[in-house]
């Protein structure tokens, strides 16, 4: 692990002292591009850092050469826009942004806007050389990888503005009165199913068309199991104390 993070972090220095020299000066540490280039420099590692066997990270997990999209990070470019009305279809489809990563689950692009948003997009397109670089990479990134602005679903629970507003003036509480309590809404994440283990399919049995079965047998990476394959050895294993615990969790996360 260690060893690591000691890559991620000449991964990061490299994207960084590569995109300063595009730009033509240098970049605080505090800026909200150099956010983003941490989680892509961890991306590019999963996907491109060979190992002693010949092979990548994803290589090893998926069972499968990757893919990378061939942008470098800050670039700007074209991303196109989703119509909503038919009427849309005169205006221009094309707009300017900025490259800071891709995600990894679904393989879109995010992309930050002159109007300081992060965009997920499937298609995104090059310009010329002579317009890709310039301040624009660096101020129009106005968002960070927890939190991409109003309404994202996948933000970290932050205290409201109102709250923090009335704390800078000293609201209640600070001529003596009782403290107002803030409740702050954070994710919680749903408890992770019960780990199937090779051993435990060697015992009861694997299940007809799992993936995750399946891959045993060919010698891949770890896939996961289907719903099927997963109730029939909850049915088997119910007396298991790793199936009583995910149970009792998993009531009490219902319960919460």
């Amino acid at each position: 692990m260690e060893r690591e993070v000691q890559s991620i972090e000449g991964h990061l220095r490299t994207m960084k002292s590569a995109f300063e020299g595009r730009i033509g000066q240098e970049v605080e540490a505090e800026r909200r591009v150099i956010y983003f280039m941490a989680e892509y420099a961890a991306y590019l590692s999963n996907r491109l850092e060979v190992g002693k066997d010949g092979k990548t990270a994803y290589e090893r997990s998926r069972g499968k050469k990757p893919t990378v999209l061939g942008v470098e990070f800050g670039e700007k470019l074209l991303w196109m826009k989703r119509t909503k009305e038919k009427m849309e279809k005169i205006n221009p489809r094309w707009e300017y942004g900025i490259f800071i990563g891709v995600r990894r689950r679904s393989g879109e692009v995010f992309v930050a806007t002159k109007e300081g948003e992060i965009k997920r997009v499937r298609s995104v397109r090059r310009i010329p050389e002579e317009q890709r670089w310039g301040l624009d990479c660096v101020n129009w990134v106005k968002g960070v990888p927890w939190n991409f602005g109003k309404g994202d679903e996948n933000a970290d629970g932050d205290i409201p503005e109102e709250k923090l507003v009335v704390a800078a003036r000293g609201g209640a509480g600070a001529g003596g009165g009782s403290p107002e309590v803030v409740v702050v809404n954070t994710r919680e994440r749903d408890p992770r199913q019960f780990y199937i283990s090779k051993r435990d399919a060697e015992k009861h049995g694997y299940t007809r068309g799992c993936g995750g079965c399946s891959s045993w047998f060919r010698g891949l990476g770890r896939q996961p199991h289907t719903e099927e394959c997963r109730e029939r050895f909850r049915k088997l294993m119910g007396e298991e104390a790793k199936v009583n615990n995910l149970d009792r969790k998993r009531k009490d996360y219902e319960e919460k």
